[in-house]
């Protein structure tokens, strides 16, 4: 491929799937299931029309994940003569630095508009920018180990990993359900995560077993609340007992458990229990970071880098010490949705986007490319 014109439209189409591997120098030649798309790469320059493919002889790729010098997960993808992908003539190569929240997370991102909003498990959109919780979920310890747990966040997102993360707004709730399998007994608890905003903080409270129907209950922050047992009796404090009546005479197993709070916090938080059936309390979660949303639709610079390498050697960049991002340069994703389990219990995100970023050749800046992205869709796996 020869790069003859000087500011010309360079149009890239790319089809990545089914997975990217999760460490650096893999041939990405997977075996693919019937009917999946391979690797195609469509170039089109003066006129010209090339198509790549995946499994040629004389063409391979690469794909993997790694870490920047400032800790930020990157997705780095090479296509190039086989046996000789980095730096070789012909090359192309196109890191993703950190283009979601990160890849540090076990995040289900279920689906995703050109209008910038994140759609999550809760089916709530996130506007790009906003600012949202990263909450890990705890199953409770007196879960038998020989018990098989199934996390249920809704609209079609599960996991049997045991303490998942998951990206939750601020400003809506996440209903997350816990179902435990222990031989022929099963039980489900679901609980909303309630939300967060300048008004409210998040609350919650844990608590354990003392014998066969008594259950202490503490609030997490030390303040004293109002609290509402789901059988009529209501108590007041920081940490309370309660007494249940049997299940075999109430004929009821589960409890609707609540704590209001009347300080600053202003909120309430209301938790299911399970005294009957499997033995187990249910679950906890814990707040433990807060990130911003940025997939950002225009300016890309230092996220997005890719390098080309024509047939003669010269190397174009969209990546200048010190540019400024262009108003003509975007990255916009389309559209992401769940494409495959993997055995881990992350699902592989299928991901379309679409982007155009100025090229420069280094040693000649006024030697430039625009590079010009159409169906570019690639699959997504945590590292």
């Amino acid at each position: 491929m020869v790069v003859t014109m000087k500011k010309s439209v360079f149009q890239l189409a790319i089809v990545l799937l089914p997975v990217f591997l999760s460490s650096c120098n893999n041939d990405l030649l997977p075996n693919l299931d019937e009917g999946d798309p391979v690797f195609s790469f469509i170039g089109e320059i003066g006129g010209e029309t090339y198509t790549l493919q995946a499994g040629r002889e004389d063409v391979s790729m690469q794909t993997g994940f790694f870490k920047d010098t400032t800790g930020v997960w990157c997705m780095q993808s090479t296509l190039g003569p086989r046996n000789c992908l980095e730096g070789c003539p012909g090359s192309i190569s196109i890191k993703f630095y950190d283009p979601f929240p990160s890849s540090d997370y076990s995040i289900d991102r279920s689906s995703f508009t050109n209008t910038g909003e994140w759609s999550l498990a809760s089916g709530y959109p996130i506007t790009v920018f906003d600012t949202v919780d990263v909450v890990q979920f705890f199953p409770d310890s007196n879960i038998s180990q020989n018990s098989s747990i199934l996390w249920d966040f809704l609209h079609g997102d599960t996991t049997s990993v045991k303490m998942p993360k998951r990206l939750v707004s601020q400003t809506r709730d996440l209903r997350a359900c816990l179902n435990v399998y222990q031989g022929s007994m099963s039980a489900n608890i679901c609980n909303s995560i309630p939300k967060r905003n300048q008004k409210h903080c998040r609350i919650q409270f844990t608590y354990r077993q003392l014998s066969a129907l008594t259950y202490e209950f503490k609030a997490v922050n030390g303040q004293t609340y109002n609290w509402e047992f789901g059988d009529g009796q209501t108590a007041y404090g920081n940490t309370v007992t309660h007494t249940y009546i049997s299940p075999m005479v109430s004929n009821r197993s589960n409890y609707r458990v609540c704590i209001e709070a009347n300080s600053s916090c202003q909120n309430n938080f209301c938790r299911e229990i399970s005294i009957g059936n499997v033995a187990f309390s249910g679950y906890s979660f814990e707040v433990y970071d807060s990130i911003q949303v940025r997939n950002v639709p225009a300016g890309l610079t230092g996220k997005l880098l890719i390098t080309w390498i024509d047939a003669d050697g010269i190397v174009y960049s969209n990546y200048l010490e010190g540019r400024a991002p262009l108003s003509s340069e975007y990255f916009q994703t389309q559209q992401l949705t769940p494409y495959r389990q993997n055995p881990d219990g992350y699902p592989t995100l299928k991901v379309q986007a679409t982007a155009g970023v100025w090229l420069f050749n280094h040693l000649n800046p006024s030697d430039s490319l625009y590079l010009l992205t159409d169906q570019f869709v690639f699959a997504l796996v945590q590292p």
